[in-house]
């Protein structure tokens, strides 16, 4: 879910990267978060590749599971395009635990650098084969004195090792939609991908691309 700087530019070159702390990625290709942690004492990482018009940017993520309820990551991204903005992004870190397991959890972060802190509260919901999730949250930067409220839903169909879905996701100055889908090669092997563009405040057509490793 990588604490980035939104990028306000019209691209979602920060919320891919969970710029805006909707998401620590737990259900990749989404930027909305489910209420799942990593298995105690395991391990996830999960690389992607999120991209545009003209944007290119790299994350990385790595996951421990602390107990039964409770995780802990650990993100790196690297901005590859455009060209002249080419640098690593900030750090991040984030913690997450399943207050009421299977239905509602919370997470907190902060990233390195250009200092920012959030706080994201997670709902969750399995019918069947669909699942959904909800997510409210709050991020702030101190450095500039600046907060954003988030918020994030999405539904998903899985079938046998397949996974199809969609989300709108946002702050109350930018909104977005992408549709998105995994597979399931092994169990600690998943691929991902989705596309999407912005709603607000002008459509730029974005994707993203990923795995997840569990070890």
């Amino acid at each position: 879910m990588l604490l980035v700087r939104f990028v306000r530019s019209g691209m979602l070159a920060g919320l891919f990267l969970g710029g805006f702390v909707l998401s620590s990625y737990a259900g990749r290709p989404f930027v909305t978060d489910d209420v799942g942690t990593v298995v105690k004492d395991s391990f996830d990482l999960e690389p992607s590749i999120n991209y545009g018009g003209n944007f290119a940017l790299g994350g990385l993520s790595f996951k421990h599971g602390l107990t039964d309820r409770a995780d802990i990551e650990f993100g790196l991204g690297y901005q590859a395009l455009p060209d002249d903005e080419r640098m690593p992004t900030t750090a991040s870190f984030m913690c997450k635990f399943a207050i009421i397991p299977d239905i509602f959890a919370a997470t907190l972060g902060m990233t390195f650098g250009n200092t920012a802190y959030s706080l994201n509260l997670i709902a969750s919901k399995t019918i069947g084969s669909f699942s959904g999730d909800v997510n409210v949250g709050y991020t702030t930067q101190a450095d500039i004195n600046d907060a954003d409220v988030t918020y994030g839903l999405d539904v998903a169909y899985t079938y046998k090792r397949l996974g199809i879905g969609a989300e709108v996701f946002g702050t109350q100055e930018m909104a977005n939609w992408q549709f998105g889908l995994r597979f399931t090669i092994t169990d600690w092997f998943i691929i991902d991908s989705g596309v999407g563009t912005t709603i607000e405040p002008k459509p730029v057509l974005q994707a993203t691309s990923g795995a997840a490793f569990t070890f």
